[in-house]
């Protein structure tokens, strides 16, 4: 996975791309935080995703593959404080 963390403001963008023989799927930001928003998006044709208006704090980023979910290890999103 090619992951990218671009500011937007107070806000950040979380993109990237999924690499490998199965492109189709989707992706989950899951929030380590209660009550903040969970993103999700699809892969588009190239295993691309784009998630915008993501605030600062630390997240899982889950890859949902043919019947499969990957999680990756949690990663800070700018200053969570």
């Amino acid at each position: 996975i090619d992951l990218r963390i671009v500011p937007s403001g107070a806000r950040y963008v979380v993109s990237g791309q999924v690499l490998g023989p199965d492109e189709h799927g989707a992706v989950v930001l899951a929030p380590e935080q209660v009550g903040a928003t969970v993103h999700e998006a699809p892969l588009d044709a190239m295993g691309e995703f784009h998630l915008a208006d993501v605030t600062p704090g630390r997240y899982q980023l889950s890859l949902l593959l043919a019947g499969h979910e990957i999680v990756l290890p949690p990663f800070e999103v700018g200053s969570a404080g």
